[in-house]
């Protein structure tokens, strides 16, 4: 009777920690920086977070991640259509063009991801500066910060994912930050 009640014991042991609880499923947003394939300076992206795995994840063009982030599209990405460029304080969203009656959409602070890497702009035919101290990548000081701040080893490679993308985005806007970002 004792054995059996220590396999019952260890039975029910087993099932109750095996059920895991249901995750919340919620979407990010991320971005990689760098000149990619189509000529573009960054590399968005939004994914599905279900707590154990990053899943779903799409490519978005600048007016892509407009329209989801600003919740101004449906998606799964933002099924609330929560407005996370108002939520977050930046300077991002869609404007109506009253000649046209067209919603246009603009996000300053993607524009100047760039100068995170680059010291100068990556193409001949702007002669705009960056925030870097070398040429294509961003000093061993710089590099350090950016690993402490946003959890980005390695900005070739990794994303700027989640809520440290967003505190990316509301940094590049912050003349102090970029001061003393370029001060590294």
């Amino acid at each position: 009777m004792r054995i059996l009640s220590i396999v019952f014991l260890f039975l029910i042991w087993g099932v109750c920690c095996s059920i895991l609880p249901n995750p919340t499923i919620r979407g990010i947003f991320g971005v990689k920086i760098g000149v990619q394939a189509t000529g573009q300076l960054y590399f968005l992206q939004a994914f599905i977070n279900n707590g154990r795995t990053i899943t779903h994840q799409r490519l978005l063009t600048k007016d892509e991640f407009t329209k989801l982030a600003s919740g101004y599209w449906p998606s799964i990405y933002n099924p609330d259509r929560f407005d996370y460029l108002h939520e977050y304080k930046l300077y991002c969203g869609l404007a109506l063009d009253t000649a046209s009656q067209q919603k246009h959409c603009y996000c300053l602070p993607l524009d100047s991801l760039w100068k995170i890497r680059f010291s100068n702009f990556p193409f001949n035919n702007n002669s705009e500066t960056g925030w870097s101290k070398f040429p294509f990548t961003p000093s061993p000081n710089q590099e350090i910060y950016l690993m402490n701040r946003y959890n980005v080893r390695n900005v070739n490679v990794s994303y700027f994912i989640d809520d440290k993308f967003w505190l990316l985005l509301r940094d590049v806007q912050d003349p102090i930050w970029v001061k003393q970002y370029k001060s590294l």
